[in-house]
């Protein structure tokens, strides 16, 4: 897939063949997700093609929805469960015939489907391809018969399986040294490219004088069970329920951290301080890969691998840690009947849900909203079914994200009194329940992304709520002297996100001094109450994250008045968006222990680099639409020692950007969107530390950037330095999610 040359312009169809568990999904994935296969082509879609001994009923219209959803115009994508497969079918050819994309078939068993699959992608003779990875070796004798497919080897050379091992343990190859015994007897051994990754990840994580011991307990010739066994043995005991939770989600499916970790906690599997090291131990340990991550190094999303995500929902199941249960039309993913796959159950049309006598239900989570109607009756089906009504009572976990407008009976939040977690982001709800504020241990209330603008106030009888997630939602009047007094006030709330305040005289500001406990607030406000949540946010000795946007009656970016204020003592992480043109010198608004500044519309006249330059721990730092007004920015010598991260997005009339020799020494990573009018970009050939620059959508004539990974994607005027990011070699951190 060659995307510098294309002398083929034709559509072009490549499959990958290899047998289960040799790293196809991730070869494919790893191109996928490079950022020169992101800027060459227009569109992009993955998809996981659920099928084994024979297609589910509605195999091809849901790969039809999936894609769909992943191409442009994104706002077709509405009521598309609804359509008939032939419409789908045409919609998805419109959309594509205008752009070059590049579509990928996970997990192709079947040979005869790739026929029908193919028919709606279009040959708009400009590159486009399709990628098809399957175990299936006649898979290849139906694809494109002028394109050269790929298959897998089962087998590694030495070199290559010690190299494999060295970087599993280390995080770098090592290759130049001699073998040591016991890596001559591993590798001799052990050759499958999978276990030899886990069997280095487990060794990474105990005491060297421990590895021989852990090598005779596989024995001569183990397979790839048997070090998934040890690994899952070898864990620390408390750490057992946390892998084994993961199972919960669907497999392949990217996960954010965010939700994993909320869930984690409302089990009681983990404290939400520690949720974070258990993550990165299983990483180091390679039972998951991070897919995307925050600009301070940290897990954003994570996909944990096919084959282990099976072995661990075999586990959890037979543990009865976790009962996962597949549709009455699922089928297994292998050629026979895996031990690994949950057994198929009548469904009970009474529920919605299926006929096992379930006996302790303590989580509920819906994952595949391709038929959102239905499961959203689904939900109101459940919490009113007789046949589960003992069984709701230890519910702990309902994870409905992404479930269109799932139906809460009013009586919501009397029947499940022992609630941790309520997750009900991207449901479209414009309502909850007042009985929601009944859940007495509710810890966790997502709310965000729904159309949910106004909550009541009796959501402050959660006493025990501690995160709670909003989409510019402001706090229903109607019981405003009870809050103003303080009657329902949460004093353990930690985080407060979403909340919309309109008026300066609003009953919640006078709630905001009083949440001392606070830690992360995101406040959007009318111009006239900026200064007044300005104050109450500085008198939160904890707070640690503050975001503070000030739009006007129209939602336009206004005025941001913070003259004169110092924030809080423990403020890390600040996102300002609104007009802060009064301001003169931002050293004095703005707290030398900042580590994130996110600055967005501020409409600074002056080059705000020397006051930020200042900024002793700041690490990363976001100038991002028209925040700043001017021509040209230039780093001084010394300045921003500690920075890693610098983002410069829309900013409209940058000419030039220049950094002066001494500065910016710890920079690893620099992005320029989106400035037009941007001519040059100068002085980042010394800094050592720089890992990535990319430059998209600018003007630049001129630009001085080390030639080491240099890679000039075609016709789109931007410049990518190649990051690859190795095993962590920090260590376990306890900051606070964003």
């Amino acid at each position: 897939m060659d995307h510098k040359d294309d002398h083929d312009s034709n559509l072009r169809v490549i499959s990958v063949v290899g047998k289960q568990a040799c790293g196809k999904t991730a070869l494919v994935r790893s191109v996928f997700s490079r950022h020169e296969i992101k800027h060459h082509f227009d569109c992009r879609a993955w998809v996981h093609v659920a099928c084994g001994h024979g297609a589910e009923p509605d195999l091809m219209k849901n790969l039809l929805v999936d894609i769909l959803k992943q191409v442009p115009p994104r706002d077709q994508t509405k009521d598309l469960e609804h359509k008939k497969e032939e419409e789908l079918s045409e919609m998805l050819h419109i959309s594509l015939m205008e752009h070059r994309y590049l579509i990928v078939l996970d997990n192709l068993h079947k040979a005869s489907l790739i026929n029908e699959l193919l028919v709606p992608f279009v040959d708009s003779m400009n590159g486009s391809r399709v990628v098809v990875t399957t175990p299936n070796a006649l898979v290849q004798k139906f694809a494109d018969p002028w394109t050269l497919n790929l298959r897998l080897l089962p087998r590694l050379t030495r070199k290559e399986r010690k190299r494999l091992l060295r970087r599993s343990i280390t995080g770098n190859d090592d290759s130049g040294s001699e073998m040591t015994d016991l890596e001559q007897r591993i590798l001799s051994s052990c050759s499958s490219p999978p276990a030899i990754s886990m069997l280095g990840g487990l060794l990474s994580a105990v005491e060297k004088s421990n590895w021989a011991a852990l090598i005779n307990q596989l024995g001569e010739h183990p397979t790839l069970d048997d070090v998934m066994h040890l690994s899952f043995d070898e864990l620390p005991y408390m750490m057992k329920p946390c892998v084994l939770y993961m199972a919960l989600f669907p497999r392949e499916s990217e996960v954010p951290t965010r939700r994993l970790f909320r869930l984690w906690a409302a089990e009681g599997l983990v404290q939400m301080q520690s949720a974070e090291d258990c993550f990165w131990e299983l990483e180091s340990r390679n039972l998951i890969r991070v897919v995307k991550r925050k600009p301070d190094g940290r897990a954003r999303s994570y996909r944990m691998p096919a084959f282990i995500h099976k072995f661990f929902c075999w586990k959890a199941e037979e543990l009865r840690l976790l009962q996962v249960q597949c549709s009455p039309d699922c089928v297994c993913d292998s050629d026979e009947q895996s031990p690994h796959c949950p057994q198929k159950q009548a469904q009970n049309t009474v529920t919605g849900h299926y006929g096992r006598k379930v006996r302790c239900l303590q989580s509920f989570a819906l994952f595949d909203t391709r038929k959102l109607e239905t499961q959203a009756k689904e939900i109101g089906a459940l919490l009113k079914s007789p046949i589960l009504d003992k069984c709701l009572v230890l519910l702990r976990v309902l994870d409905l994200e992404g479930v269109y407008k799932p139906v809460l009976p009013k009586t919501f939040g009397n029947k499940l009194p022992n609630l941790r977690y309520l997750g009900l982001r991207w449901t479209a709800l414009d309502l909850i329940p007042e009985s929601v504020g009944n859940l007495f241990f509710l810890e966790t209330l997502d709310l965000k992304h729904t159309d949910i603008t106004k909550l009541s106030s009796s959501i402050w009888n959660a006493k025990n709520l501690r995160h709670l997630y909003l989409s510019e939602a402001s706090i229903d009047k109607s019981s405003h002297h009870q809050i103003s007094s303080g009657k329902y006030l949460n004093t353990k709330l930690e985080t407060l996100w979403g909340l919309f305040i309109e008026t300066a005289d609003s009953p919640m500001l006078h709630v905001l001094e009083q949440l001392q406990s606070l830690k992360k607030l995101g406040v959007t406000c009318r111009p006239r109450a900026a200064e007044k949540v300005r104050e109450c946010a500085s008198k939160l000795k904890g707070l640690e994250s503050l975001r503070l946007r000030s739009r006007d009656l129209f939602g336009q970016a206004a005025s941001l008045d913070l003259s004169n204020t110092t924030g809080a003592e423990s403020l890390s992480k600040l996102y300002l968006l609104g007009s802060l043109r009064p301001v003169q010198d931002l050293s004095s608004i703005l707290r030398e222990n900042l580590k994130v500044l996110t600055l967005s519309m501020s409409e600074l006249k002056e080059d705000p680099m020397p006051d930020l330059g200042r900024l002793k721990d700041l690490t990363i730092l976001r100038l991002l639409a028209r925040s700043y007004t001017g021509e040209d920015l230039l780093i001084k010598k010394e300045g921003f020692q500690n920075l890693r991260v610098l983002k410069l997005w829309m900013l409209e009339n940058l000419g030039t950007f220049k950094v002066e020799e001494g500065g910016m020494v710890e920079l690893e990573e620099l992005e320029i969107r989106q400035c037009q009018m941007l001519r040059s970009v100068a002085g980042l050939y010394p800094i050592d530390s720089l890992k990535s620059v990319r430059l998209r959508g600018v003007g630049v004539s001129s630009v001085e950037v080390p030639q080491r990974t240099l890679v000039k994607p075609k016709k789109l005027g931007c410049i990518c330095h190649a990051v690859n990011y190795k095993k962590s070699s920090r260590g376990p951190s306890t900051s606070s999610l964003n």
